[in-house]
């Protein structure tokens, strides 16, 4: 076993002479930097989902936009105003009278005494 674990560590040191290795070195660092590094993919994913969150969140705002920009049209009508202001806020117009349906109430039985 040992002969076999010599033979080759000395086929190894004779394929990787100096220049061999620091091209070899060069090559590794050029990868780890890639994957790794500033520039690296892990960075441009992270920057990718950035943009992807991003856009998704200019779509809600474009979309919260056009809702109330057609409220503010609706707004602007003022017999929309009018019954907007009757409806959520109760008001009626002096000499008006406001006549108010109550929903019928279910009948209990009598208590039992």
């Amino acid at each position: 076993m040992k002969k076999i674990a010599s033979k080759l560590a000395s086929e190894v040191m004779r394929f990787l002479t100096p220049v061999r290795l620091v091209v070899v070195m060069a090559v590794a660092a050029f990868f780890l930097s890639l994957i790794a590094g500033d520039q690296g993919i892990v960075q441009f994913r992270r920057l990718m989902d950035m943009k992807h969150r991003m856009l998704a969140e200019r779509k809600t705002l474009n979309e919260q936009i056009d809702n109330l920009t057609r409220e503010r049209e609706m707004l602007s009508n003022p017999d929309n105003l009018e019954m907007i202001i009757r409806k959520e806020l109760g008001y009626i117009r002096p000499g008006e009278i406001l006549f108010e349906a109550k929903q019928p109430t279910e009948k209990q039985p009598p208590a039992r005494q």
